[in-house]
């Protein structure tokens, strides 16, 4: 892992995609570990909810990003946040998958 004190906000982005694209739990654990409390919690709990969906639990997933997606009043004309919203959608989607067949 590079550096012992990486952004809050790129450790949250690594662990979304450890957990999210690659299937890597205890890799997303470690970098959510890492990226401490200091980062805008609708990122935090975005990657949170990735984490929870790999983990098999999709009820908790559902809670975190639909409380992330709470936070989210007023997209940004620059697009960052409708980003956000995509990417809480899609572990939304995947939670609803999930919690139909009880992965």
């Amino acid at each position: 892992m590079p550096g012992e004190k990486p952004n809050a906000h790129f450790a949250c982005e690594a662990a979304y995609w450890h957990a999210t694209y690659g299937g890597d739990t205890e890799g997303a654990r470690k970098w959510m570990e890492r990226a401490g409390q200091n980062v805008d919690p609708e990122v935090r709990r975005r990657a949170e909810a990735a984490l929870a969906l790999a983990d098999g639990q999709p009820d908790r997933a559902e809670s975190l990003a639909n409380e992330a997606l709470a936070r989210i009043h007023t997209p940004a004309a620059c697009g960052s946040a409708q980003f956000e919203i995509d990417r809480l959608r899609r572990v939304l989607s995947g939670a609803a998958a999930c919690g139909a067949v009880r992965c």
